[in-house]
């Protein structure tokens, strides 16, 4: 059924290339004159997108199916029960969506991301010292605590902790820890986020490049471009599949 649908396709590309011989019918010649002038104009928008602009277009687009999809995952649990397959596959949905629309955000807008939370990781980072400032101004061994929580941890050639520990020092390790874990964290960050910014880049550059390829190929008319770019595809396709 699909080979057929792609050979008549091929056969409609085929009449349409031949020309005046094909549009002797008005109605025909008339639809034909309308895809040619419709598609030019939508052509000429994407061959002049910005992919930028585009990408806050589709971070958009992201977040509307972000926030229907948080809805739907409720409403799923209301209908269909907390654990059905139904809940599952829109919640599957809501994290790709969201997914989407924060890799978006983080490399379109990396610094102004960064600065919106700033708050948190100057706290993350300042916690420590919070603490020590806190030992200090009230006499409780708030480090000592600390050092005692995690003193029963198996530690790497049997290394323990000692009994009696600075806290200066206990206070500079657990900085340096909060640092590790932040860059770690905004390490994992790019890595997770980069296959969706990069689908979600294709998603826009392709579509434009092709726009400015077709223009390229036929400037007068991008229909014909456009059609000499669907029966190629169809080529191709059909070589690999039979061969």
């Amino acid at each position: 059924m699909a080979h057929l649908a792609l050979t008549l396709v091929k056969l409609l590309i085929a009449i349409y290339w031949i020309g005046n011989a094909a549009r002797q019918n008005k109605k025909i010649n008339a639809l034909v004159e309308y895809l040619e002038e419709d598609y030019g104009q939508f052509n000429e928008r994407i061959r002049n997108a910005k992919v930028r602009g585009g990408l806050i277009i589709l971070r958009r687009i992201y977040g509307l199916a972000a926030a229907l999809m948080f809805v739907g995952v409720f409403a799923a649990a209301r209908f269909f029960g907390s654990t059905s397959f139904v809940q599952e596959v829109i919640m599957y949905a809501f994290l790709i969506a969201f997914g989407g629309w924060f890799s978006i955000k983080w490399f379109t807008e990396h610094r102004k991301t960064l600065y919106e939370y700033r708050w948190v990781i100057l706290f993350t980072l300042l916690c420590p010292l919070l603490y020590r400032a806190l030992d200090l101004l009230t006499d409780t061994p708030i480090m000592a605590a600390f050092v005692d929580a995690v003193r029963p941890l198996q530690f790497p050639g049997g290394w323990q902790i000692p009994d009696q520990v600075d806290p200066n020092i206990v206070t500079a390790v657990m900085i340096a820890f909060m640092t590790t874990g932040l860059l770690l964290y905004y390490l994992l960050t790019w890595i997770v986020l980069a296959p969706l910014a990069l689908f979600s880049l294709s998603v826009v550059i392709i579509p434009v490049y092709l726009a400015r390829a077709i223009h390229f190929v036929a400037p007068d008319k991008s229909f014909i471009g456009f059609t000499i770019f669907v029966y190629a595809s169809i080529e191709i396709f059909q070589a690999s599949s039979t061969g």
